[in-house]
């Protein structure tokens, strides 16, 4: 058997190996991975025959533009560290003025229009995620075991959405594939950004064994 036909065998097999989650270790870019592997997440490459998990695409939805510097700085830290695991976008869209002695009816048309701009800026296909205050609440271990649950039953294009200073509009509420609570204590929304995205950095870490969780 000639060599080109071996190496064609070999990444065959190989493949093959990879066609059913399995527990072990993966080594993906020089790190060690303990997660169940799904198949439409590795590639194996064809010249060196190294097994890579394919990033998810990660999408954070807020209402209202960041303006304080330390806010703005914390984001920017944090979207550069997920971006070594999962490719990340940032989309805010304008909040709606809230008028005086604002009443029920009116906030309730305030989170309807700033729900219409969320919306649109949802696909079909993406599997969106609200941070509700009746949400479930999830330790960060249990946090990782459900991103490693999307990347494994094939959700790999997931949007997180962040109501404003009113809440999320009942129309997000119905798009909404599942709702996350970091609790019944009251946070500014701008401070619900930074929580939410250093919780998937750690998510990341976690996954990977990495030094950082404690």
């Amino acid at each position: 058997m000639n060599q080109s036909k071996k190496r064609a065998e070999s990444r065959s097999l190989r493949w093959e190996s990879y066609q059913q989650p399995v527990d072990n270790t993966c080594i993906t870019n020089k790190i060690a991975v303990n997660i169940r592997i799904c198949p439409q997440f590795c590639i194996i490459e064809e010249k060196t025959l190294k097994v890579k998990v394919k990033q998810m695409k990660l999408t954070m939805i807020t209402v209202g533009k960041l303006k304080e510097k330390y806010w703005l700085d914390a984001v920017k830290e944090y979207q550069k560290r997920i971006s070594k695991y999962a490719k990340i976008e940032l989309i805010e869209v304008a909040d709606e003025k809230e008028p005086n002695n604002a009443g029920p009816k009116d906030l309730e048309q305030i989170k309807d229009k700033e729900a219409e701009k969320i919306l649109a800026k949802i696909k079909d296909t993406q599997h969106v995620v609200t941070l509700e205050i009746n949400g479930k609440q999830y330790t960060s271990e249990k946090l990782a075991q459900e991103y490693q649950r999307w990347m494994n039953i094939g959700k790999s294009d997931v949007v997180f959405v962040i109501g404003g200073s009113n809440g999320i509009g009942d129309a997000v509420k119905k798009r909404s594939n599942q709702e996350i609570s970091f609790g019944t204590l009251t946070y500014p929304h701008q401070m619900m950004k930074v929580m939410m995205l250093e919780q998937l950095f750690r998510v990341n870490k976690i996954l990977r064994n990495e030094n950082y969780h404690k």
